[in-house]
């Protein structure tokens, strides 16, 4: 009989290989690693930004995203995002796509190592990319008082005119520490793994990192951090800053 502690063991092991495990990484990286637990009530509004400094000739690239989250009850999480991005030059910003996301917790609200949730994903773009699907598995790890590890395993359909075929894949990992008094510090990684037409790693977006994280008065609370890009498909450094309000 399959248990959840294989199951579990096997989600460490592959924290520990890196985080292969969708949603693939790209230049104005705004995505997270999400946790699958639910806090009945919580609701917030939220401003991403990440940086892609200039580097072999390409102008600076940034991406903005602006987001509301809002707990249906303690099990259930909507999120609803607008994404931008201006890639340099004459164009400047330019509305790339709006998502919905419907989180999911699975496990007991007070699981004492492993929680787990899935999350369900909708895309709508600009007219200039395809719109797409996500399924998307969620897990944290409560490795100690302080210490914690996330992973997420990824897949999405693409649809329209310029869809990719097959389904997409691709892997994240957290490894956060709680500092006390607000603050945290927390390592990521993001792994696109192509999809089921042309499945591994070579050659597709590759990112690992670092961020800081803390809250302030009034329900503030931000974080800042950078990847680095593992191979030439992915840029050098990504700069992030993100701040959002809980009310």
């Amino acid at each position: 009989m399959f248990k959840v502690s294989t199951l579990a063991s096997c989600a460490m092991g592959t924290l520990a290989a890196g985080g292969v495990f969708i949603q693939p990484a790209e230049a104005q990286n705004t995505s997270s690693v999400s946790g699958p637990n639910v806090k009945e009530g919580e609701r917030s509004l939220e401003y991403r930004s990440a940086w892609v400094p200039a580097e072999d000739g390409a102008d600076d690239r940034f991406g903005h995203r602006l987001g509301y989250n809002h707990a249906i009850d303690g099990r259930k999480r909507l999120t609803v995002f607008v994404l931008g991005r201006d890639r340099g030059g004459p164009d400047g910003l330019e509305y790339e796509y709006v998502q919905a996301e419907l989180a999911l917790q699975l496990s007991e609200e007070d699981a004492a190592f492993w929680s787990t949730g899935i999350r369900v994903d909708a895309r709508l773009g600009n007219g200039d990319g395809p719109e797409q699907i996500g399924v998307n598995w969620t897990n944290e790890f409560k490795l100690s008082d302080r210490l914690s590890a996330r992973l997420m395993g990824l897949s999405a359909v693409e649809f329209g005119d310029r869809a990719d075929d097959g389904v997409k894949f691709a892997a994240r990992a957290q490894l956060a520490y709680d500092l006390g008094e607000g603050m945290s510090v927390a390592l990521m990684s993001f792994n696109s793994l192509g999809s089921s037409e042309d499945f591994g790693l070579e050659g597709r977006s590759q990112q690992l990192g670092a961020t800081v994280s803390g809250k302030l008065d009034g329900g503030w609370s931000w974080t800042a951090g950078n990847l680095f890009g593992l191979n030439e498909a992915t840029p050098d450094n990504d700069v992030r800053f993100w701040i959002s309000r809980a009310f």
